[in-house]
């Protein structure tokens, strides 16, 4: 009864278990891991050392007989079996065996039909390696229809054009299959893949073996030829159930003339890693030098990108491809001078630092951390998640692509000629946006231009090349309006605009489209816009108008001819339009009730939202004709409806900056065919000062505390005046009037141009102020000494302190800039010998590196901002103890916050957090917090180490919560916080561990227990805190779980080490244990 019941239940999990079911033959000769299976493997040479079957069912010409003919030791064809079965004549191929375990063997039964492998007594071969021949007329072979395999999945093969014809089949599915994916010649050699859209087109070249990819993943599919793809594209949805080789449903119309070495079925859509590691494979074995490929090892236990002992194939150069893999613990790559390399792929948990130019002549593909100090030059197609600091230029000969949602800190498309880059995904820039030549394809996918603070608000450079916009994909336009130091501003109005022609009302955007019942559907953008009398929080569905307790408007535009402003009372039929100027009163962001009796009158920042096309060209304002524009190509646009004010000398009109990005209003005024206007003046509403300010060329603006200067603002909107004459009014401002210059991005929607005050004061011991001296800093002073700008020193009859320059004393020092090398020496004076003295050096918004240098303890005091700085001193009759003892200097800025790396390796219910930071951070001894987020947003400390003055240095987070969690590092410096990159990690849910004991311990030897872990050989290796390997050796885990002893070579001494514990036959399969030895 039991033996039934146990029938019975395997029957019933037979029978209800997922099809298909994929063997485990791992194809490991063709550098592949278990985790990546075959549903169908063909091929002349053995892919896996598991495979102990045949590689072909050979028939001869001779007398039909059949003999099948396996591999020789190395895993080659066993040719000499095969001539000698063969004899002189021909030799067919009947059956092409499955090497996956699957049993989906390739046949063909009719003689007619069958292909060549051998031809008048000689193997046939392409690049000296067999190949099986189909003739182009009536030869094919195909396996037994399958279960059908959904997309996503890959298929693969080295083949050889020997005739390309139009229309011919290279690849196709099931005999009897509909019509579903095949892959066929499109004309001149050009091969293009059908499921049933069409996808790509790529040359086949005639007698050269080719390693042909193709993925099949929906709307992301893609075609490859030697490693190179073609955009991603739509192959529809379309599964697989079989295979039939060169030709398509038997039909005497698909023939194709070709040869196959390699043809390969995978259910699943292979990693970057895994295609370019096969393709790299099949590549060196059959003879081709087209995928030349290293892989970073860091065996040489450095950094340096340059040392071939760090590569397992050489140095990548213009003509090779590199992989960086995870390989913790050792270092990864830093590129210190100019680089290149063919394509590269960085992995997930990988880090590439760029501190130099690196040209990339291929594909750019990152699943990992770039931490990128320079520029980096991609000549084909970037495949990209992870946010990229530095410049990226995309600077390629033909089309190119972007895919994979990510930020960029600076983004420039430079493709030569007419070629197009096209967007595949959403893309976020941070500073500066170039599209210098080539056309930027939109696509379907967004490019939002970030602004987070007055000084980073993201810009659009000279548009040298065209945008086209042919399906959803739109500029989305962020302006801030807050205070840069975080205070509180108030509400008030403001003149704006937005740089787009917008698909889109005014409610849809700045309004977020709200409704009573989703009054604030995007928190932290939008703003309230209202008009009308309600009696609690909503909008009117039919205006967009939000109500308010007063019905008071809030948005304005101007009219020319009343020369007056005029209420906007409907955002939903008023659309966004980049020209034109808008009045509005800021009244924070959606998040306040404006019914509230509570409700501030200030706000903190407001962040509006625009989507549409950005305007570029040459934007012309004419009083007779209205305006005309571009929207990134080279046709001209006019809007007659909104014109210059015609009204001589008291006629104003209010227009909007079109541009995304800052312009020079007196460069504009200057233009050709300008004329009929007052160009040396325009004026705005200032919301921070609560002013009507009016900016002159020559006085500059008529209010203290106004930013206004002669560059008008991303998003702002301004006055312009007609002159005394009766002359048509025209203003034309042009690309080459755009400035992206941070430095010019302007506190117009918030405060004035930031300045630097460092106030130092000299105390006697009972701490009273015996002198005291000014060193300020703005963008608009002078670097040199000029009376009227600084203040001579006046002198006392006691005490004295002053800037020495130019062997002038000066009590107040105005500069405009304190660069990294400057000093400034402080004379001090007419003091009291053998009397103690505090020099104390306090101050506002004092930028990083400023310090205090002591020339006679030869020690430099950073002066932090908000921090009291205090120095005593004791004068003696020696002057080197006080007259020009102190002075003023800038140190070399502590490096960025990307400098800081940060590696993640998953230990028993945790993870190990290695941070590594620059020598010039750890010399000065920070605090670092390990932080953790559940949502990449809002990060919680999880661990803390302090004065740390290693460049390498850990916490171990366990035990961590399940799921995707992110980890980085806040780094408390001498002068500023700092933070590392963000490392994603996922908890490993097969619940495999490892564990250690006694930890800690004595040195000589440890006990290592397994749970759960997959049966085979396994690689030990221990390190120590320096990343040295003291040890390593191999065991055998049989049934999953083991406990077993290891024994030290020498006895180990004290200190913290880490044990690695890998699978030899899945390296993916890796555990860090932290170790412990005592003293001994």
């Amino acid at each position: 009864m039991e033996k039934t019941v146990r029938l019975l239940l395997a029957i019933f999990l037979c029978a209800f278990a997922r099809v298909p079911l994929w063997a485990q033959n791992t194809l490991d000769k063709a550098g592949l891991t278990s985790a990546t299976p075959a549903a169908v493997a063909y091929s002349v040479r053995q892919l896996s050392s598991s495979y102990t079957g045949y590689a072909l069912q050979v028939r001869r010409s001779s007398d039909n007989a059949t003999q099948d003919i396996g591999f020789t030791t190395n895993g080659d064809l066993d040719t000499a079996a095969l001539k000698s079965f063969v004899g002189t004549g021909n030799g067919y191929v009947t059956i092409w065996y499955d090497q996956s375990g699957n049993g989906r063997n390739a046949t063909q039964t009719a003689t007619s039909q069958q292909p060549a492998i051998v031809l008048s007594g000689v193997v046939q071969r392409a690049n000296s390696q067999p190949a099986v021949v189909f003739d182009g007329v009536s030869q094919t072979m195909a396996s037994a229809a399958f279960g059908l395999i959904s997309q996503p999945f890959t298929r693969n093969s080295v083949v050889t054009a020997i005739k390309g014809s139009n229309g011919k089949t290279i690849l196709g599915s099931a005999n009897g299959s509909p019509f579903n994916i095949l892959s066929f010649y499109n004309g001149n050699n050009n091969v293009v893949i059908a499921a049933p859209n069409i996808l790509g087109s790529l040359a086949l070249p005639n007698n050269s073996p080719t390693v042909s990819t193709e993925q099949y993943n929906g709307a992301n599919s893609q075609l490859f030829f030697n490693g190179n793809g073609t955009p991603i594209g739509n192959a529809g949805t379309n599964g697989v159930n079989g295979v039939q080789i060169a030709n398509f449903d038997n039909s005497s119309n698909y023939f194709s003339n070709v040869a196959f070495s390699e043809i390969v079925l995978f259910p699943t859509q292979l990693s970057t890693t895994d295609r370019q590691t096969l393709e790299a494979n099949q590549s060196n074995y059959y003879g081709m030098n087209n995928l030349n490929l290293t892989k970073w090892t860091g065996l040489n236990n450095n950094t340096n990108w340059f040392d071939s002992g760090n590569w397992s194939n050489g140095v990548p150069t213009s003509s090779i491809s590199a992989i960086i893999p995870n390989v913790y613990p050792f270092p990864f790559p830093v590129i210190s001078s100019a680089a290149q390399v063919l394509n590269l792929t960085i992995n997930s948990n990988a880090t590439l630092t760029v501190n130099n130019n690196l040209n990339v002549f291929g594909n750019l593909s990152n699943s990992g951390n770039i931490i990128n100090n320079s520029n980096i030059y991609v000549a084909a197609n970037l495949v990209n998640s992870y946010n990229l600091s530095g410049q990226l230029i995309l600077n390629g000969t033909s089309s190119q692509y972007i895919s994979g949602s990510a930020s960029y800190e600076s983004l420039t498309f430079n493709n030569s000629g007419v070629n197009t880059i096209t967007l595949n995904s959403n893309i976020t820039v941070l500073k500066t946006l170039n599209i210098i030549s080539g056309t930027l394809n939109l696509n379907n996918s967004d490019i939002t231009l970030e602004s987070t603070s007055i000084n980073n608000t993201a810009q659009v450079g000279v548009v040298g090349g065209n945008i086209i916009y042919p399906g959803t994909g739109r500029f989305v336009i962020h302006r801030i309006i807050a205070k840069a130091d975080g205070s509180l501003d108030s509400n008030y109005y403001r003149t704006i605009t937005a740089p787009i022609v917008s698909d889109q009302s005014i409610w849809a955007n700045w309004q977020e489209g709200a409704t009573t019942a989703n009054y604030n559907p995007n928190p932290g953008y939008g703003t309230t816009i209202t008009g009308e009398i309600g009696t609690s929080q909503g909008n009117d569905p039919i205006s967009g108008i939000d109500y308010s307790g007063s019905g008071r408007p809030s948005l304005w535009m101007w009219d020319i001819n009343s020369q007056n402003f005029s209420v906007i009372g409907n955002t939903k039929s008023n659309k966004l339009y980049g020209y034109k100027g808008f009045l509005m009163i800021i009244q924070g962001d959606r998040t306040y009730n404006l019914f509230d009796p509570n409700a501030p009158s200030t706000f903190t920042s407001v962040t509006l939202r625009s989507r549409g096309k950005l305007i570029t060209g040459n934007v012309v304002f004419n009083s007779s004709s209205g305006i005309s524009y571009q929207l990134g190509g080279t046709n001209s646009y006019t809007d007659n409806s909104y014109k210059l004010s015609n009204i001589a000398d008291t006629g104003y009109t209010l227009i909007g900056n079109p541009y995304a990005s800052s312009f020079d209003f007196t460069a504009a005024m200057a233009n050709p065919g300008t004329s009929g206007l007052v160009t040396t003046q325009y004026g705005y509403w200032d919301g921070t000062i609560k002013k009507y300010v009016t900016w002159d060329a020559v006085t500059g603006p008529d209010y203290a505390g106004s930013a206004a200067t002669k560059y008008i603002q991303p998003g702002q909107a301004f006055f312009i005046q007609n002159d005394v004459t009766n002359n048509t009014r025209q203003f034309i401002v042009t690309e080459t009037n755009k400035n992206t210059n941070p430095a010019n991005l302007t506190g117009v929607f918030a405060q004035a141009t930031p300045m630097t005050k460092l106030y130092l004061t000299l105390s006697d011991a009972q701490g009273h102020t015996r002198d005291g001296a000014l060193l300020a800093q703005r963008s608009d002073f002078n670097n040199q000494s000029i009376i009227g700008e600084d203040a001579h020193k006046f002198r006392n009859p006691t005490e004295n302190m002053a800037f020495r320059i130019q062997q002038k004393n000066w009590s107040i020092q105005k500069i405009q800039q304190l660069a990294i090398g400057d000093t400034l020496p402080i004379a001090i004076w007419n003091l009291s010998i053998n009397q103690p003295y505090t020099l104390v050096a306090a101050g506002e918004q004092i930028p990083a590196g400023w310090a205090v240098y002591d020339a006679y303890t030869q020690k430099t005091y950073p002066v932090h901002n908000g921090d009291t700085l205090r120095l005593s001193f004791t004068p003696t009759a020696d002057t080197a103890t006080y007259l020009h003892r102190f002075s003023v200097v800038r140190t070399e800025a502590l490096p960025n916050a990307s400098v800081i790396g940060l590696q993640v390796q998953a230990i028993n219910g945790g993870y190990h957090l290695l941070g590594i930071a620059p020598a010039a951070l750890a010399v000065t001894g920070p605090d670092y917090t390990f932080e953790r987020s559940t949502d990449s947003l809002h990060f919680m400390p999880v661990g803390q180490v302090s004065n740390v003055h290693d460049s390498a240095f850990g916490y171990v987070d366990a035990p961590a919560p399940q799921g995707t969690l992110w980890y980085r590092i806040r780094a408390l410096a001498a002068d500023r916080t700092l933070y590392s990159n963000t490392v994603r990690v996922r908890t490993n849910g097969n619940d495999m561990r490892i564990r250690i004991y006694p930890n800690p311990s004595d040195g000589q030897s440890i006990a290592l227990a397994t749970e759960n872990l997959p049966a085979g050989l396994y690689t030990i290796q221990l390190y120590n805190n320096n990343g040295q390997r003291v040890y390593a050796n191999q065991i055998s885990i049989a049934n999953g779980s083991s406990a077993q002893a290891l024994q030290w070579n020498t006895r180990l001494a004290a200190g913290t080490y880490y044990l690695q514990l890998s699978s030899v036959q899945n390296p993916s399969v890796q555990f860090t244990q932290t170790l412990i030895i005592q003293n001994h």
